[in-house]
């Protein structure tokens, strides 16, 4: 049996007995530099405040409340999706190089941390504790970085009481972890090291990012389509009142942009035909049940796609940490009938910054990943190969997806959105002659922009190591 020695100095410091507490190995983070407390190189450490609906504010007239969906698990500040709070809020708020750490969350994520770079008026979340260090001793930089190691090396994982589906490491708890500790100098070193790596990181997903913008402008040139400059959403607009009998009414299919969208491709000289006539099986989805609750004689356990697996950059993401897998009846599924060159739509979903109507392509590889199946809120359709390429049909529909026409095809209820598959099967697709040449050059891009990402992923990697190394020898 493996047994650790503990000093019983620390059990009294931590006020912990468990043991998986003192087998997190903090301990041979202490090889070449001293360990020393937290608690004794910072200057004050502060939890942030809770904010629920009713006391939340809009971008317009509000802060932004740091949480931990603002940290991202490279330790950077993400401000894509924020909850605000009133600019008159009397409340702590956050500083250039104060680090932010994430004091709850689930027990895989908690202890992420990250550091203010700039000053912004900011408040901070009951689930965020503000740390404020002595620069004498500490450099802020340095101090996010073992943070953040700690955080992937698991050790919050194993130090962080649980509660309820959550995981919490409180302001004493902490205090009291102890961090390698080198002289200012080497701590510099440290930083510059990651500093440098995190730039030329940027510069690859930057020209990745710009890879993937090209795309749709490139499918659009070669369909001749040239969309205007971007003007201010219309608020108001007239409709003759012919254009809606018999019609939807929801108001973006008669906006100036739609019909401008349907002109520039209704008048294109390209050969056109609507999805439906090229239509060959539509077939919608099925969520499935519990694996317990289900006869294993009439049922196939499958992974289930879901609106959540659909990428915003690529196709599908199939990541194992993500997908839930259910049981499906069996003649079900095979009426679902998954193949290559299928293509799925999001029906239902969306939120209030993203509209339903995405879609994704089921490729060789993907279908090699498990039994798939995908849910009642995803709706299944294959076209004819003779009349058009699928994976073509796939690029010309997430580009329609992009350009704002699919938004036209949706309504709103109860916060969901839902698409109308009538609408969207009845759209024009616009058939090229050349159209293998265009999934070749839009293949090439995506490829250039995939090294790009890993070079990214594989500089901050490398960092990591160099740093470790330096702290570990």
């Amino acid at each position: 049996m493996e047994t650790n020695k503990v000093r019983i100095s620390s059990c009294i410091a931590t006020r912990r007995l468990d043991p998986i507490f003192y087998r997190c190995g903090i301990s041979r983070f202490g090889k070449v530099f001293k360990l020393t407390r937290v608690g004794l190189v910072v200057s004050s450490m502060q939890s942030g405040f809770a904010a629920g609906k009713e006391n939340q504010a809009t971008a317009k007239d509000g802060v932004i409340q740091v949480r931990p969906t603002n940290i991202d698990t490279e330790g950077e500040l993400i401000f894509d999706k924020n909850v605000y709070v009133p600019a008159d809020a009397n409340r702590p708020m956050l500083m250039k190089e104060d680090i932010v750490f994430n004091n709850t969350n689930s027990q895989e994520l908690v202890g992420k941390s990250a550091m203010i770079r700039e000053n912004k008026s900011l408040f901070f979340s009951n689930h965020i504790t503000r740390i404020r260090v002595n620069k004498s001793m500490i450099i802020p930089d340095y101090l996010c970085i073992i943070l953040n190691i700690y955080q992937r090396e698991k050790i919050f994982f194993s130090i962080c009481t649980n509660w309820n589906n959550q995981s919490g490491v409180n302001i004493e708890l902490l205090k009291s972890v102890e961090i390698p500790l080198p002289p200012l100098l080497t701590q510099q070193k440290i930083v510059d090291i990651y500093n440098k790596a995190k730039r030329e990181k940027q510069e690859k997903e930057k020209e990745s990012q710009r890879l993937l913008d090209e795309i749709d402008t490139y499918l659009l040139a070669q369909l001749g389509i040239e969309l205007p400059k971007e003007e201010q959403r219309e608020l108001t607009f007239k409709v003759k009142v012919s254009a809606l009998i018999g019609a939807r009414y929801n108001p973006f299919s008669y906006s100036a942009k739609t019909a401008m969208l349907q002109e520039l491709i209704t008048s294109s000289p390209i050969k056109k035909k609507r999805v439906n006539e090229m239509l060959v099986l539509s077939s919608a989805g099925d969520w499935g049940i519990d694996e317990d609750e289900a006869d294993s004689n009439d049922f196939v356990r499958c992974l289930v796609i879901r609106s959540t697996e659909f990428d915003n950059q690529y196709n599908l993401n199939l990541d194992s940490s993500r997908v839930k897998y259910r049981m499906v009846k069996r003649d079900k599924l095979e009426k679902m009938d998954l193949q290559e060159g299928d293509i799925l739509v999001e029906k239902s979903g969306g939120s209030e910054d993203q509209p339903v109507g995405r879609v994704a392509l089921l490729t060789s590889d993907v279908l090699q990943e498990s039994t798939l199946g995908y849910s009642n809120f995803i709706h299944k359709i294959r076209l004819d190969k003779a009349q058009v390429n699928p994976e073509y049909a796939f690029y010309f529909l997430r580009t329609m997806y992009r350009i704002g026409m699919t938004e036209s095809m949706q309504s709103q209820t109860n916060g969901i959105r839902n698409l109308s598959m009538s609408s969207f099967l009845n759209q024009h697709l616009l058939l090229p002659d050349n159209q293998e040449n265009i999934n070749e050059q839009i293949n090439h891009k995506y490829a250039q922009a995939r090294k790009n990402q890993e070079q990214a992923k594989r500089i901050i990697l490398e960092a990591k190591e160099q740093i470790e190394r330096i702290i570990l020898s």
